[in-house]
């Protein structure tokens, strides 16, 4: 009897040591935190404020960090909710359509959101009357949202010349600004006149300022007028037939 009493006692020990060792902590169920960072496990849902501005980005081959997103007067709740089943179209403009599921109290619903680019973007650091050449000086290279796909970086608008008077912090964009004239009126020119293998150089005045690629009138040092293409600083390429 006594033997049977000392094997009872040997199992209610184990039994107690095999309850309580949960309690302790020597063996417990990971909480759902950890449960989601174990091998296998499925990632959390993403929520809709971080899913399209990621979606987006991938889409325009650009950085998610640059995308900027005007959410309207979508509710809060929904740019907060999980973004399975969400689907996006348009994007030819800065309009994109948002399409959600239903989602408990939540019907399907269409969303429009606005979507732009942050860039960087050269401004006026101070007034610039019009017609200044721009300098170093005049510019302060500013981080922008341009509404819409990604657009071709801003130009470097030093050496350009102010198209009209500018404001402090107005962007430094064509046709605020453009290449300066690579022909003044009243300076000496060059006139090249090229056919074939033949090549003449004749000297004169420019009568009118001459922009890259623009037509400019000529006074030839004998008195001719004639018209050309301003190809360089200071030179001008006859047009056929262009002596007048």
């Amino acid at each position: 009897m006594n033997r049977m009493s000392a094997r009872a006692g040997v199992w209610a020990t184990a039994l107690s040591v095999f309850v309580v060792a949960p309690v302790t902590g020597q063996s417990r169920a990971p909480a759902p935190a950890e449960f989601a960072s174990l091998p296998g496990a499925p990632a959390p849902e993403v929520a809709v404020a971080d899913w399209l501005p990621a979606e987006i980005a991938r889409r325009w081959s650009v950085a998610a960090s640059r995308i900027e997103v005007d959410w309207g007067d979508t509710p809060a709740r929904l740019i907060a909710r999980g973004s399975r089943g969400a689907t996006l179209s348009g994007g030819a403009t800065d309009g994109w359509v948002l399409t959600l599921p239903a989602d408990g109290a939540d019907a399907a619903r269409r969303l429009l959101v606005r979507v732009g680019v942050q860039s960087p973007m050269p401004v006026a650091a101070h007034e610039i009357d019009r017609g200044s050449m721009i300098g170093d000086d005049d510019v302060r290279w500013t981080s922008q949202t341009v509404w819409g796909p990604p657009t071709p970086a801003a130009d470097d608008p030093v050496g350009m010349q102010a198209q009209r008077r500018v404001s402090t912090g107005a962007p430094l964009l064509a046709p605020t600004v453009l290449p300066g004239p690579w022909v003044r009126s009243r300076d000496p020119v060059e006139v090249m006149f090229e056919k074939g293998r033949v090549t003449i150089a004749l000297r004169g005045t420019a009568l009118a300022d001459g922009r890259p690629g623009e037509r400019v009138h000529v006074r030839l040092e004998d008195g001719r007028r004639i018209q050309g293409r301003a190809i360089a600083p200071g030179r001008v390429a006859l047009d056929p037939g262009g002596d007048r």
